[in-house]
């Protein structure tokens, strides 16, 4: 990534397990993409408890896998493009304004924002397809950036803390 001469990179306070957890999630979604694949194979040309729907043969012994599995699939793709890539920041750079680099790898300039250090407050929870927190003890912190509307996250450092909100108030306005 190009950095503009003023701005200073501080991609050293964001915490790495935090940007993992987006990569592992995608890869978790292809290998689910997979299996839908298989899963869909198998339920059309299967001989085992079959019944005919217009034509088709379909097998019921698969059909309750494929529904989990295409459940799986459309959830977790809705997390990684709607939710986790337009929130989840990789990359701070900080001159007189704070510029944040998203996962999806979309720049935003923000000029006039407000740090939400609670992540109750945040209201936003790591959750899986069932509902299930993602991570129990290996949760990672995160504090919130709002500008207007949206609430961005920035995982960091635990050891960084007080430096990272000391940085990010010297920049809020």
């Amino acid at each position: 990534m190009k950095s503009d001469k003023n701005f200073t990179d501080h991609s050293y306070l964001i915490n790495e397990k935090g940007i993992t957890f987006v990569y592992k999630y995608l890869l978790l979604a292809i290998v689910l993409f997979i299996f839908l694949l298989l899963f869909t194979k198998l339920l059309f040309n299967s001989d085992n408890s079959i019944f005919y729907f217009f034509e088709f043969k379909i097998s019921l012994y698969y059909l309750l896998p494929f529904i989990i599995c295409l459940y799986s699939v459309l959830y977790s793709f809705y997390r990684i493009l709607f939710v986790i890539s337009k929130r989840f920041i990789k990359n701070i750079e900080i001159d007189r304004k704070l510029k944040i680099t998203l996962i999806s790898g979309k720049e935003i300039l923000l000029e006039d924002f407000k740090i939400i250090e609670d992540q109750n407050k945040i209201k936003y929870i790591n959750r899986d397809q069932l509902g299930g927190r993602v991570y129990k003890k290996y949760d990672y912190q995160y504090i919130g950036i709002k500008d207007k509307e949206m609430i961005y996250l920035l995982p960091y450092k635990k050891e960084f803390k007080d430096i990272t909100i000391k940085l990010l108030e010297s920049v809020s306005h």
